[in-house]
Protein backbone atom coordinates (compact mmCIF):
# COMPACT_ATOMS: atom_id res chain seq x y z
CA UNK A 1 0.00 0.00 0.00
CA UNK A 2 1.46 3.21 -1.12
CA UNK A 3 0.25 6.38 0.40
CA UNK A 4 0.92 9.66 -1.17
CA UNK A 5 1.83 12.37 1.25
CA UNK A 6 1.11 15.82 0.08
CA UNK A 7 2.92 18.73 1.61
CA UNK A 8 2.07 22.34 1.14
CA UNK A 9 4.79 24.95 0.74
CA UNK A 10 4.98 25.96 4.41
CA UNK A 11 5.22 22.34 5.57
CA UNK A 12 7.97 21.67 3.03
CA UNK A 13 9.87 24.75 4.24
CA UNK A 14 9.51 23.63 7.88
CA UNK A 15 10.75 20.13 7.01
CA UNK A 16 13.83 21.51 5.21
CA UNK A 17 14.49 23.85 8.14
CA UNK A 18 14.32 20.93 10.60
CA UNK A 19 16.69 18.87 8.44
CA UNK A 20 19.17 21.78 8.32
CA UNK A 21 18.88 22.23 12.09
CA UNK A 22 19.54 18.52 12.60
CA UNK A 23 22.70 18.73 10.44
CA UNK A 24 23.93 21.76 12.40
CA UNK A 25 23.21 19.99 15.68
CA UNK A 26 25.19 16.93 14.53
CA UNK A 27 28.11 19.16 13.49
CA UNK A 28 28.07 20.99 16.84
CA UNK A 29 27.89 17.70 18.74
CA UNK A 30 30.87 16.39 16.75
CA UNK A 31 32.88 19.55 17.51
CA UNK A 32 32.09 19.29 21.20
CA UNK A 33 33.04 15.61 21.35
CA UNK A 34 36.36 16.06 19.50
CA UNK A 35 37.28 19.44 20.97
CA UNK A 36 38.09 20.72 17.48
CA UNK A 37 36.61 23.85 15.97
CA UNK A 38 37.11 22.48 12.47
CA UNK A 39 37.13 18.72 11.90
CA UNK A 40 37.94 18.54 8.21
CA UNK A 41 39.29 20.64 5.38
CA UNK A 42 35.78 20.76 3.92
CA UNK A 43 34.46 22.80 6.89
CA UNK A 44 37.07 25.58 6.69
CA UNK A 45 40.28 24.80 4.76
CA UNK A 46 42.29 27.74 6.09
CA UNK A 47 41.48 27.09 9.74
CA UNK A 48 41.91 23.32 9.33
CA UNK A 49 45.41 23.53 7.84
CA UNK A 50 46.47 26.22 10.30
CA UNK A 51 45.34 24.06 13.21
CA UNK A 52 47.05 21.01 11.72
CA UNK A 53 50.30 22.96 11.28
CA UNK A 54 50.15 24.19 14.87
CA UNK A 55 49.45 20.67 16.15
CA UNK A 56 52.47 19.34 14.25
CA UNK A 57 54.63 22.15 15.66
CA UNK A 58 53.44 21.38 19.20
CA UNK A 59 54.32 17.73 18.69
CA UNK A 60 57.82 18.70 17.50
CA UNK A 61 58.30 20.95 20.54
CA UNK A 62 57.19 18.14 22.87
CA UNK A 63 59.78 15.85 21.27
CA UNK A 64 62.47 18.47 21.84
CA UNK A 65 61.36 18.89 25.45
CA UNK A 66 61.63 15.14 26.01
CA UNK A 67 65.13 15.10 24.49
CA UNK A 68 66.23 18.03 26.67
CA UNK A 69 64.86 16.32 29.79
CA UNK A 70 66.79 13.18 28.94
CA UNK A 71 69.96 15.27 28.42
CA UNK A 72 69.49 16.93 31.81
CA UNK A 73 69.12 13.55 33.51
CA UNK A 74 72.30 12.36 31.78
CA UNK A 75 74.21 15.42 33.00
CA UNK A 76 72.95 14.85 36.56
CA UNK A 77 74.20 11.25 36.42
CA UNK A 78 77.59 12.45 35.13
CA UNK A 79 77.84 15.02 37.95
CA UNK A 80 77.10 12.34 40.56
CA UNK A 81 79.74 10.08 39.01
CA UNK A 82 82.33 12.86 39.10
CA UNK A 83 81.53 13.55 42.76
CA UNK A 84 81.93 9.85 43.60
CA UNK A 85 85.26 9.70 41.73
CA UNK A 86 86.49 12.81 43.60
CA UNK A 87 85.63 11.13 46.91
CA UNK A 88 87.46 7.99 45.85
CA UNK A 89 90.54 10.03 44.89
CA UNK A 90 90.52 11.77 48.28
CA UNK A 91 90.42 8.39 50.02
CA UNK A 92 93.29 7.12 47.85
CA UNK A 93 95.31 10.24 48.65
CA UNK A 94 94.75 9.69 52.39
CA UNK A 95 95.85 6.04 52.13
CA UNK A 96 98.96 7.03 50.17
CA UNK A 97 99.84 9.74 52.70
CA UNK A 98 99.44 7.27 55.55
CA UNK A 99 101.66 4.73 53.76
CA UNK A 100 104.31 7.40 53.18
CA UNK A 101 104.19 8.39 56.86
CA UNK A 102 104.54 4.76 57.91
CA UNK A 103 107.50 4.26 55.60
CA UNK A 104 109.18 7.44 56.88
CA UNK A 105 108.63 6.36 60.49
CA UNK A 106 110.17 2.96 59.82
CA UNK A 107 113.11 4.52 57.98
CA UNK A 108 113.70 6.95 60.84
CA UNK A 109 113.79 4.09 63.37
CA UNK A 110 116.10 1.86 61.37
CA UNK A 111 119.77 2.76 61.46
CA UNK A 112 121.55 -0.23 59.96
CA UNK A 113 121.11 -2.37 56.91
CA UNK A 114 120.13 -5.43 58.95
CA UNK A 115 117.52 -3.49 60.86
CA UNK A 116 116.15 -2.11 57.58
CA UNK A 117 115.95 -5.60 56.10
CA UNK A 118 114.20 -6.94 59.19
CA UNK A 119 111.75 -4.02 59.15
CA UNK A 120 110.93 -4.57 55.47
CA UNK A 121 110.38 -8.28 56.13
CA UNK A 122 108.09 -7.56 59.08
CA UNK A 123 106.20 -5.02 56.97
CA UNK A 124 105.80 -7.59 54.20
CA UNK A 125 104.53 -10.17 56.68
CA UNK A 126 102.06 -7.67 58.12
CA UNK A 127 100.89 -6.83 54.62
CA UNK A 128 100.35 -10.50 53.79
CA UNK A 129 98.47 -11.02 57.03
CA UNK A 130 96.17 -8.09 56.33
CA UNK A 131 95.51 -9.43 52.82
CA UNK A 132 94.68 -12.82 54.27
CA UNK A 133 92.25 -11.22 56.70
CA UNK A 134 90.62 -9.25 53.87
CA UNK A 135 90.44 -12.41 51.75
CA UNK A 136 88.65 -14.25 54.56
CA UNK A 137 85.99 -11.57 54.81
Amino acid sequence: MLHNVSLNASMRANLLSLQQTSKLQDMTSNRLSTGLKVNSAIDNPSAYYTARSLSDRASDLNSLLDAMSQGIQTLKAVAETIDAAAGFLQQAKAVASQALETAQNIAARVSTKEELLAAVNSLALASQASRAVLYIF
